[in-house]
This record gives C-alpha cells, structure tokens and sequence, in this order.
C-alpha cells in the first residue's frame, strides 16, 4: 500500500486511528532496532510531512503491518571524495523497517522493489539517510551498490549514483 498524508487524512477516523496505531508501534520499533531514541517514523510527524510517501507491506491475512518504507525527496549536499560539493534533491530512503518475526522472508525486498516501480526511480538514484547494515547488505546482495563517501550529513549516495 502507498500512503501519503493526503490519502490518509481521506480516511474514515476509525481507520485512521487504527492505521496511525500501528505506525507509530512499527516507527518506535524501528527506532530501537537503530538505538536512536526517538522514532523518525510516527503518524503525527508523517501527515505533517507533507511530501513523504510510506509504503505499507501487509501480512496475506491483513491482520497486521510486517514492515514500511518511508521515502520522500530532500534537498542535501554530497561531499565527493576530493571534497567537492554538489547539491541535489534526491529521492531519499528516510525509514525502513521489517517487524523482527517477518525478516528473512523477502519483505524488505518487496517493500523496496515495489516503491521504486512505484516512484519510477532507480535505486541507483536513491539517497539513503543513515542507513543499517541490514539495509546495506540488502542493496550489495541485490544490486550490488557497496561504495559511497561517508558524508556529514550521514546521507549514502552511492556511487553510481553519479555514473551515466
């Protein structure tokens, strides 16, 4: 499923209620699996966002939410490795997260297979802001993007990013 503020606020209020719970149980679960203290992902902060997406991957049963990806476009400086600054707006990988019990399954694949056709972008174009090392194994394995500049900004914009 692809939300956006404006489709959510579409809602009826018990289902937004509902879907809001479980975004902010999914986004607080996210937080801890990335030991930062507050979760970048809560219904409050999402539908003040504005421009961000969230895509949902349901479990087959509909009875809960096995993962979300949270993307949306930023404006960022990439320092490349001589120190050159270029200014860009890319799409930017901003949350993901797959519930404990449902990893290992192809969800987070999915999840992102299924933004990019969505979005029409090319993972080679995405942003990644601070990612995990879930995630990073998870772009290597499937695409094979590996290197990036560290940036102050904790952004990974891959390499190829650049090429073509």
């Amino acid at each position: 499923n692809r939300l956006t503020a404006e489709s959510m606020g579409a809602m009826d209020p018990a289902a937004q209620r509902h879907l809001g719970e479980a975004i902010d149980e999914l986004g607080q679960r996210s937080a801890e699996a990335q030991g930062i203290p507050q979760p970048m992902t809560s219904f409050s902060k999402f539908l003040a966002s504005g421009g961000h997406v969230l895509y949902l991957m349901v479990q087959d049963d509909g009875a809960c939410i096995s993962g979300f990806f949270k993307v949306g476009v930023k404006h960022l400086y990439h320092y490349d490795s001589k120190g050159r600054i270029t200014e860009m707006d890319p799409l930017c990988a901003l949350d993901f997260y797959v519930r404990e019990d449902c990893q290992r399954q192809g969800i987070g694949t999915r999840l992102l297979d299924h933004m990019l056709e969505a979005e029409g972008a090319d993972v080679r174009k995405v942003a990644w802001d601070d990612p995990s090392r879930m995630s990073l194994a998870l772009l290597q394995k499937r695409y094979g993007l590996q290197n990036f500049t560290p940036q102050p900004n904790r952004f990974a914009i891959f390499d190829e990013y650049f090429e073509g």
